[in-house]
């Protein structure tokens, strides 16, 4: 009989202490937005090409600043964008310096800088927020070639990849 009463004394405490830590403390409460689709962007895939820069060039230059000889324009094309759509975030991801320099190992002390049309550096792997209308957009940017440290630049070919990425608000 004692061991009845105690069987059925574990069960309830049981019971309760389950019941103990099953009590709410709290809520999370979850919002968002559906916005209508976003823009079309036409430019998905550039090559940009700056050729035959002369070490001499970029030589002259302090770390950071760039030449129009060792430059290039180049745009993203954004269509039928809709008119709930008010800006972009575009974010222009890789390996970077602290002078928000691309970089790359070839060739030594060569950095890669992309402005935009405002001469604004686009700092790497960072949202860059710009305004957008309703119905085609571009933006203009320069991409340049400058050096990375104060020791002379390398010789040899230039390449780099550099992937972004798009949020619209």
């Amino acid at each position: 009989m004692k061991m009845k009463m105690v069987s059925a004394a574990v069960f309830v405490f049981a019971a309760l202490g389950s019941q103990a830590a099953s009590a709410v403390d709290g809520t999370l409460n979850f919002t968002g937005t559906v916005k209508s689709s976003a823009c079309t962007l036409e430019s998905k895939d550039l090559t940009v090409s700056i050729e035959k820069v002369a070490a001499a060039t970029l030589n002259a230059l302090a770390p950071g600043e760039t030449s129009p000889g060792a430059s290039k324009p180049f745009s993203l094309v954004f269509t039928n964008c809709p008119a709930s759509i008010t800006s972009a975030n575009v974010k222009f991801k890789g390996s970077s310096n602290t002078i928000n320099q691309f970089t790359s190992s070839t060739p030594s002390a060569v950095g890669t800088m992309i402005k935009a049309e405002d001469g604004t550096i686009q700092v790497p792997n960072t949202d860059m927020p710009t305004a957008l209308v309703e119905g085609d957009n571009t933006l203009n940017y320069v991409v340049a070639m400058t050096r990375t440290k104060t020791s002379n630049v390398g010789n040899g070919s230039w390449s780099l990849n550099i992937p972004f990425e798009i949020t619209y608000q």
